[in-house]
């Protein structure tokens, strides 16, 4: 589950609670926040067998040039984005 704070906030718990039930006690599940909330950690004990934690250290923090960008692709042409951008990066690997 990506976001669970976010799956949560947005008043999925009943559904989540539902899924959980259903699937098998068996299993390996992933969960990842940028905060551990109550509900978060409520939802770790309820679905997480013997769970590991990992934190990222508070003195780190992102650099204040970092610019970062998004784009709205139409899924049809999806897959061929992704492969053009994978070249791309490929390309500037190469002539650094």
């Amino acid at each position: 589950m990506d976001e669970a704070d976010r799956i949560l906030n947005l008043d999925f718990e009943a559904e989540v609670d539902k899924i959980l039930r259903v699937i098998p006690q068996d299993r390996r599940t992933f969960m990842f926040s940028a905060t551990m909330t109550k509900k978060v950690q409520k939802l770790q004990r309820a679905s997480l067998k013997d769970p590991v934690k990992v934190e990222v250290s508070t003195k780190y923090k992102t650099v204040d040039k970092l610019q970062q960008y998004y784009l709205f692709i139409p899924l049809k042409f999806k897959v061929r984005f992704c492969f053009v951008i994978l070249v791309l990066v490929k390309e500037i690997e190469f002539i650094n």
